[in-house]
């Protein structure tokens, strides 16, 4: 191609049909990679790990999940380099990927969500944290909603996902209420044109702000938590939230010790023909040897 690497691996990412928002998310972390590593063609794993290493997050180092990000990005950015020959060396084969523990959801308690929407005005973070709690938007969704995706006829917002997939989100009356007066079609439904990075921060700054320590995106858990409390549908919760697997879903839940103590006190075995003697009350077992049947076929049982 001969321009610019980052300009040439996003058409790259482009012709296999990445999804924009995810090229543009690659490209900006790719420069702070290229501007503070110069000699990035003749990096070593040595240095890209030292690299790393200085990192800062949110809240000190990277995490193990951040720091596998970072090393699948570059390994996704030095093999396509090497194909075109804009380096020699891949370096990335020897990178250290941290072990990540599973993913935990991380919602935020109730009542915290209750002060947090109380503080938050009339004003883009305001919108944003509404737009979060009460339908479980990600930050780069915040910031692509427009007023032409709020159908306030009937009641639905339409969100632009990961990889541009489109879903129909309920439009909570909370929700329709934090949002205020409609704007022109196109302008965004925070006010401002805020990217998602922007979104995030000024979310995390008002949680902070409301002694609620953390981050963004556990509102988003929040939501999913306390819709799946309320309904327990993780199908459909699955489809609000635009996942494509229920089982990502289920990352996002987080299951109140109650909930699982009502889920082992609902299982009983009681069946006709009376219980086994001397098991607890309750306890009853079907009877291995059951009568012929009157149509003189043996019933079918069960493995």
């Amino acid at each position: 191609m001969g321009g610019h690497p980052i300009v040439d691996y996003g058409i790259h990412l482009r012709r296999r049909g990445v999804a924009p928002s995810t090229i543009a998310a690659y490209q900006a972390n790719l420069r702070t990679f290229l501007r503070e590593n110069p000699g990035w063609q003749d990096a070593t794993a040595e240095s890209i790990e030292r690299w790393l290493d200085q990192r800062q997050g949110r809240r000190g180092p990277l995490t193990a999940t951040r720091r596998g990000w970072w090393v699948t990005l570059l390994v996704g950015f030095y093999g396509w380099a090497l194909l075109t020959k804009a380096c020699a060396v891949d370096p990335t084969g020897q990178l250290t990927r941290p072990r990540q523990r599973g993913w935990q959801p991380d919602p935020i308690a109730d009542a915290d969500a209750a002060v947090l929407l109380a503080l938050a005005g009339p004003d883009p973070c305001g919108r944003a944290v509404a737009l979060m709690l009460y339908a479980g938007l990600r930050c780069a969704e915040v910031s692509g909603l427009l007023w032409r995706d709020v159908d306030r006829g009937n009641g639905v917002l339409r969100v632009t996902g990961k990889g541009e997939k489109v879903r129909r989100v309920a439009l909570h009356p909370c929700l329709d209420d934090a949002l205020g007066a409609a704007g022109t079609p196109d302008a965004p439904v925070i006010g401002v044109r805020w990217c998602p990075n922007t979104v995030g921060r000024h979310v995390a700054q008002a949680m902070h702000d409301a002694g609620i320590p953390g981050h963004a995106h556990q509102l988003r858990h929040t939501f999913a938590t306390n819709a799946y409390a309320h309904q327990g549908d993780a199908f459909a919760l699955r489809d609000v939230l635009g996942h494509t697997s229920v089982v990502t879903t289920q990352a996002y839940i987080r299951v109140a010790d109650a909930a699982r103590s009502r889920t082992v006190a609902s299982v009983s075995y009681d069946r006709p023909g009376g219980a086994r003697q001397g098991a607890p009350p309750g306890l009853a077992v079907v009877n291995p040897h059951p009568p012929p049947s009157p149509h003189g076929t043996a019933p079918i049982r069960s493995p």
